[in-house]
């Protein structure tokens, strides 16, 4: 199925030189990568959304362990430092 997308000049030039380097089509790379935000949107949403549940059920994490988790399925860095987080303040 056709559907047609305006882009930015800039965009649409990075795509072209990806295209070239790799030798595949822009529509290939621009393709996939919204096949990747899709996939990414979906399992934030999801992650929000188990968080949520969580809470209202009163299983609330600590925020080092939501970290862990989010490093676990590959939504942070492994080297990811979170900031000093004291639940006192």
């Amino acid at each position: 199925m056709a559907t047609s997308l305006c882009v930015p000049d800039a965009t649409r030039q990075g795509f072209e030189e990806l295209a070239q380097l790799s030798g595949r089509t822009r529509s290939e790379l621009m393709i996939e990568a919204l096949q990747e935000y899709l996939t990414a949107k979906r399992q934030r949403i999801a992650l929000i959304q188990e968080g949520e549940t969580a809470l209202n059920e009163g299983r609330a994490k600590r925020h080092d362990a939501v970290i862990a988790l989010l490093k676990e399925r590959g939504m942070l860095r492994a080297d990811y430092v979170a900031f000093a987080y004291d639940p006192s303040d």
